[in-house]
């Protein structure tokens, strides 16, 4: 597989040294839908924006504009439940699907769409592990077999390190390559401090490494650091359920965990128990809890709020993954926790059950 990948890297670096064209040119033809609409979106910060729309004519369709550099676009045909990837590149690419199998498009004439595909090919299995370890969690704590769940937990651990190896090794063997530092910044694991980072953008070339993806990587490095532990955690006011703005600033002087969470989050609900325990025990003793919900629906996150029984304060701006205290505090990945001290330092990160429960021993014995 090394080899496959070098061999990968050093074809895309050839193809780096030919004079490169000025745009793209992408032609599709959908069999059995003679008209409509197909939107072209890129992703940006976590969020989808409109890049371009054209017209099907006869089940053809066609776009073309300059390409400042390759990047993964989605194609949409409206009225679908569709979003079809493709890596575009300064080049002429063609885009062949069936209305009825959207998801399996064939795409010819761009080499970073083929690498992507051929990679995605090659961790298929770590996904499907991944998909039947979770499926059997599900069956195992449905029944109540808690060595069957602690079993399963740690197979799912060790294939993700598997997988996340794997990754890792693709991205520094296609360290020329505009494939592997979108590899980079969508397969990160999301545990990774800004050190970690910087240790990944060092590994592709400059040419690369002033692209897109390589930057937004630079940004969240950059952003981790004004995290970093021992440092002031950022104030910010959100609403609350009654719709009073509630300050982070306001709860100076008790030890507090910033718990970003919400209702959709299956392990965000998992670890709520645990949490109420904690909060609990340590409430009287300095200890006090500010849930942010990554919420959208006010009355899923309320009803979310009164099933658990999450008596601490809680605020939204109910704006999803745009939640405007997740993108102050980098969060990509729920849950995720701040631990502050009684002065508002950062004092630790992404604790959780008996990690979480030995520290508050520890700061309120």
């Amino acid at each position: 597989m090394k080899k496959l990948c070098l061999a990968a890297g050093c074809a895309l670096s050839l193809l780096a040294c030919e004079t490169p064209q000025k745009g793209f040119e992408l032609k599709g033809q959908i069999a059995q839908l003679d008209s409509g609409k197909v939107v072209l979106m890129r992703q940006q910060n976590g969020a989808f924006e409109r890049v371009d729309s054209t017209q099907i004519q006869q089940g053809a369709f066609q776009f073309a504009f300059e390409a400042q550099e390759p990047e993964l676009v989605y194609l949409l045909v409206e009225g679908k439940n569709n979003w079809m990837p493709v890596f575009l590149e300064a080049s002429n690419i063609q885009f062949e699907a069936h209305i009825d199998s959207l998801a399996s498009p064939r795409i010819s004439g761009s080499a970073s769409n083929d690498q992507l595909k051929a990679f995605e090919k090659e961790s298929a299995s770590f996904n499907e592990r991944l998909k039947k370890i979770y499926a059997e969690y599900g069956e195992a704590e449905e029944a109540g077999d808690t060595v069957a769940v602690e079993k399963l937990e740690a197979d799912f651990t060790a294939t993700m390190d598997e997988k996340n190896a794997f990754t890792a090794n693709y991205i520094k063997n296609n360290s020329q390559s505009h494939v592997g530092a979108y590899l980079a910044y969508t397969n990160l694991p999301y545990e990774l401090e800004a050190e970690g980072i910087d240790s990944v953008i060092a590994l592709f070339d400059a040419q690369v490494a002033a692209t897109k993806y390589i930057q937004l990587l630079q940004q969240r490095a950059d952003k981790l650091r004004s995290l970093a532990i021992g440092g002031t955690a950022p104030d910010f006011s959100q609403a609350t359920p009654e719709g009073d703005s509630l300050s982070l600033s306001s709860l100076r002087g008790q030890y507090v965990l910033i718990d970003f969470w919400a209702s959709w989050c299956g392990p965000c609900r998992d670890e709520n128990p645990n949490v109420v325990r904690m909060y609990q025990a340590y409430k009287d003793k300095g200890f006090e809890i500010l849930g942010v919900s990554l919420d959208t629906k006010k009355d899923r996150w309320l009803k979310a709020i009164s099933d658990d029984g999450l008596q601490w304060p809680q605020v939204s701006d109910l704006n999803g993954w745009e939640n405007a205290v997740g993108q102050l505090y980098a969060v990509n990945a729920i849950p995720h926790t701040v631990l502050l001290d009684k002065e508002g330092k950062i004092i630790a990160k992404n604790l959780r059950g008996e990690t979480l429960e030995a520290k508050l021993k520890e700061l309120l014995p």
